[in-house]
């Protein structure tokens, strides 16, 4: 009964539990990233910085994002200027 019990916890360890574990914490990288980039923003409007500085410092922040997600930002802000 033990070696069973033992041989269940190691597979849904490795199953469910690591991968799981994993996305999330490529998700809270992620997203920590995000918040960054939003005080960033906002400091530097509050600061009256130049909309070209603003740019800038910003995309430093999308490079930095997954492909997927950088390209979606991207494109979010071309469709908006």
């Amino acid at each position: 009964m033990a070696v069973l019990t033992t041989l269940y916890g190691a597979v849904l360890s490795n199953v469910v539990v690591l991968p799981l574990a994993t996305k999330l914490q490529t998700h809270l990288t992620n997203q920590r990233l995000r918040v960054q980039m939003v005080i960033e923003g906002a400091l530097l409007l509050h600061h009256k910085e130049f909309p070209t500085r603003i740019e800038r410092t910003l995309r430093h922040y999308v490079a930095a994002l997954p492909i997927r997600e950088g390209e979606r930002i991207v494109q979010l802000a071309e469709r908006a200027a």
